[in-house]
């Protein structure tokens, strides 16, 4: 199975079939080799074979003449079987049809590699597949369900450009379940009870997974090979690729990625030395579990099950950690992370997919500066506001990274551009509360330092109300406490039940709209921007939230009078705000 990118489908004259969770219009092409290859052959008769002229009758002739001769005859025949056998081994090689692509400079960004699960080609599988080609990479994916005597699946007829793929659904590739040898849904019960099936089951499945993996990069072009080839495997897959032996493949894996497998000592792991990784260890590596993972995580997955079950037929580590960071260290691989996604299971792109995103694009940019992702995502405050570094290992001259990941604020099906919009919104938050909590800690400190004597109502209300008068007045200068104080408008006011104060800063405005309300003598509020400023302060003041209804008693030094009070509002670029419940009315733009 092949999934391409779009820069590639222009190239290749083929129209795109599925589309990845980003685009409303298919921009991604998945389907067979062989269907590609007809594709081909179909473009080939439409814009070659098509224009050609028929042969005359004296053309005709004359070849018929010259097959006359028994000599000429056997020598014509033996050209085409020699010239029709090396066109079906170069329409059969992934050269023969991926050796267009040679000839472009940047047609994809490279090769993935991917090794799916026990299940075969389906769900997070396609997930992986599609999010990788919408990177630009090009996805080859030999199905071990495909065919053999082992196991296998019926295979459904080619994607359509009209046939509805939605990212988060199976796009039945299949037409039948699993059977034969290797066919097998693992439950610990089963694994205990019979444990040399098992550990030759498993066993068998990496060799035969393993030699797939050889098939395939003994024959991918010369130009795959110089820009460089990633391995990565799901589950099944993952086991596989953690355990492959890379090394006489040299430069040309420039990174394997491992998820939803633990590598180390389990139940999926017949022997110790099973557990280990198996190629070069020069090669950069990505791990990535989630730590409900219900197969491998380190909380009552089948993993845990069947090592608690040891003197009965178990087998695994002595701690199950439910991720492969403990091994990387053991053998001091130079360059790896190990990023465990809190509440993911075995499909991580349920509770991460965005972030799945986030990871594999940072990785492949740069596999052997893995180590400094966390750095990498720095300008991304919500990124960092979830990543937690674990462990860094940088003995022995290399350097290894656990990072723990925690759940993710958006959901998984957002599209990633606007969970990135989003993201920009938690930013901005996050600098409006920090330069308010240094505008009040300011204001304090020039309060401290003051001559005027503090106020001593109601315990610290009128002190607070005072200090943000004090630094949010746009008169220049203080405000006398003693002209609040006798005419008792603030000491009553603080002392009211269901009175707050809140300070915001205009960011274009502040938010919300009002209304004039003369009986009072105060502002109602009648409709707040929830991505303003007043709608971030009540998402993080939620006890001190002005919302519809409530009423403003003050703004800044300005009281009983709603002109003023609203003039004051449009002037100024901070503000304190004394407020309390109330109707709501009209409203008028702020």
């Amino acid at each position: 199975l092949i999934c391409l990118p779009e820069t590639t489908l222009r190239i290749l004259g083929v129209r795109p079939n599925i589309e990845d969770k980003e685009h409303a219009c298919k921009h991604l092409w998945l389907g067979r080799v062989w269907q590609l290859r007809a594709l081909g052959l179909q473009r080939y008769r439409r814009t070659v074979l098509a224009r050609q002229s028929p042969l005359t009758w004296q053309e005709r002739s004359s070849i018929d003449q010259a097959m006359q001769d028994p000599k000429a005859r056997a020598l014509m025949l033996k050209m085409q079987k020699v010239w029709r056998g090396a066109v079906l081994r170069k329409t059969a090689s992934l050269a023969g049809v991926f050796g267009e692509l040679d000839f472009h400079m940047a047609p994809y960004a490279g090769a993935v590699l991917f090794m799916h699960g026990s299940g075969g080609m389906t769900y997070n599988n396609v997930r992986y597949a599609r999010k990788l080609a919408s990177m630009g990479y090009l996805v080859i994916a030999p199905d071990s369900m495909a065919g053999g005597e082992y196991r296998h699946r019926d295979v459904a007829g080619l994607i359509t450009s009209t046939q509805k793929t939605p990212y988060w659904d199976d796009l039945g590739l299949y037409t039948s379940a699993a059977e034969g040898e290797f066919a097998y849904n693992t439950k610990s019960e089963a694994v205990v009870k019979d444990p040399e099936k098992f550990k030759k089951l498993y066993e068998n499945v990496f060799r035969l997974r393993s030699s797939e993996m050889n098939w395939i990069l003994s024959r991918f072009t010369s130009q795959m090979k110089v820009r460089g080839v990633f391995i990565m495997g799901q589950s099944e897959g993952a086991m596989t690729v953690a355990r492959f032996d890379d090394r006489k493949y040299g430069a040309m894996i420039r990174g394997r990625i491992i998820s939803a497998f633990s590598v180390e000592y389990c139940y999926f792991t017949p022997s110790r030395e099973a557990a280990m990784y198996g190629g070069n260890t020069e090669v950069a590596t990505l791990n990535i579990i989630g730590d409900d993972d219900q197969f491998f995580g380190p909380n009552d997955s089948v993993a845990k099950q069947v090592d608690a079950k040891k003197g009965m037929g178990g087998w695994g580590a002595d701690t199950i950690t439910g991720n492969g960071f403990r091994q990387m260290k053991q053998q001091r691989l130079r360059r790896g992370l190990v990023a465990v996604l809190e509440g993911a299971k075995h499909d991580a792109s349920e509770t991460h997919d965005n972030f799945l995103r986030d990871l594999l694009r940072a990785f492949m940019a740069s596999p052997h500066e893995c180590h400094r992702i966390v750095d990498q995502w720095k300008p991304d405050k919500y990124l960092m506001s979830k990543v937690t570094v674990v462990e860094l290992d940088e003995s022995m001259g290399g350097a290894r990274l656990l990072i723990k990941v925690g759940k993710q604020d958006f959901a998984p099906t957002m599209h990633y551009g606007k969970e990135i919009l989003q993201r920009q919104v938690f930013a901005i938050r996050q600098k409006h509360e920090k330069n308010s909590r240094k505008s009040i800690t300011g204001a304090a400190k020039r309060l401290s330092t003051s001559p005027v004597p503090r106020l001593g109502l109601n315990g610290n209300g009128a002190v607070d109300h005072y200090r943000r008068l004090d630094h949010y007045g746009t008169t220049g200068g203080t405000i006398s406490p003693s002209s609040f104080a006798s005419s008792g408008r603030l000491a009553s006011g603080i002392a009211g039940g269901g009175e707050f104060q809140l300070t915001l800063q205009k960011a274009g405005n502040y938010g919300f709209k009002v209304q004039h309300d003369y009986g009072q003598g105060v502002l109602i509020v009648e409709w707040v921007d929830l991505r303003g400023p007043l709608g971030i302060w009540n998402l993080q003041n939620p006890t001190k939230a002005l919302r519809e209804g409530d009423a403003i008693i003050a703004v800044n030094h300005v009281r009983d009078n709603p002109d003023l009070m609203f003039e004051e509002l449009k002037k100024t670029t901070s503000v304190g705000l004394l407020a309390r419940h109330s109707q709501s009315h009209a409203w008028q733009h702020c």
